[in-house]
């Protein structure tokens, strides 16, 4: 079995054991003080959306970024 594909599966247990001992935890989610409230949300829920909310914060970040440029020819041992 690759490699790759053992750490994705050990990977996805982790995030299950998490979901599992997480299902009955709850809190309670505050945005501005007094202004957005949530009451009992699942730890489980609030982790998975601030994941998914900083995944699409950077995905622009990391799509769109400028490519680097070659070094000039001939300074890093290039034949002159």
């Amino acid at each position: 079995m690759p490699k790759k594909l053992l750490y994705f599966i050990i990977f996805l247990l982790v995030a299950l054991l998490f979901f599992l001992l997480n299902k009955d935890h709850v809190c309670d989610i505050t945005f501005f003080p007094r202004v957005l409230e949530f009451k009992a949300v699942p730890v489980v829920y609030s982790s998975v959306i601030s994941f998914l909310l900083g995944v699409l914060i950077m995905a622009p970040f990391s799509l769109f970024r400028p490519k680097k440029r070659d070094p000039k020819p001939g300074k890093h041992g290039g034949s002159e």
